[in-house]
């Protein structure tokens, strides 16, 4: 993503001390946009504003302790269906999902499927990444 301007969206004002740090200190500040609060709030202006921009999405995976059924699209988004409508304009997703999330559930596009595994010290590391996107050309 060299080059390229990141607008991130984070309801947690510690996280985003936390992330600005970071961004200082990997000299990047400059190109990343903070929002604190909602994911609902900020989501459709800045699509209005950046059409064209990539979505990524990387939900709380569970609320709780137990895990009652497999996280499902899209009750796994903050917002739910209406956040689902947004998400849909976006001409390309990413979304970070736990290992155990319920595919089926997904909405009916091209999704490419790729597995990413942690230092390996732990299960839980294993995460999910997919993508979708109205252009085919991507698919290629």
């Amino acid at each position: 993503l060299e080059g390229k301007q990141v607008l991130a969206i984070e309801k947690d004002s510690t996280r985003i001390a936390l992330a600005r740090r970071n961004a200082a200190e990997l000299g990047v500040s400059e190109r990343i946009r903070f929002f604190c609060g909602e994911l609902q709030e900020h989501l459709a202006p800045l699509m209005v504003e950046y059409p064209d921009a990539a979505v990524f999405v990387d939900p709380p995976w569970r609320r709780g302790d137990a895990i009652e059924e497999l996280p499902r699209w899209p009750d796994l988004l903050p917002g739910k269906e209406s956040t689902a409508r947004q998400l849909s304009a976006a001409p390309f997703v990413l979304l970070k999902l736990p290992r155990s999330f319920a595919l089926e559930t997904l909405p009916g596009s091209s999704w490419q499927l790729e597995w990413g595994f942690g230092d390996g010290t732990q299960s839980s590391t294993v995460l999910m990444i997919m993508c979708w996107s109205s252009n085919t050309f991507l698919h290629r």
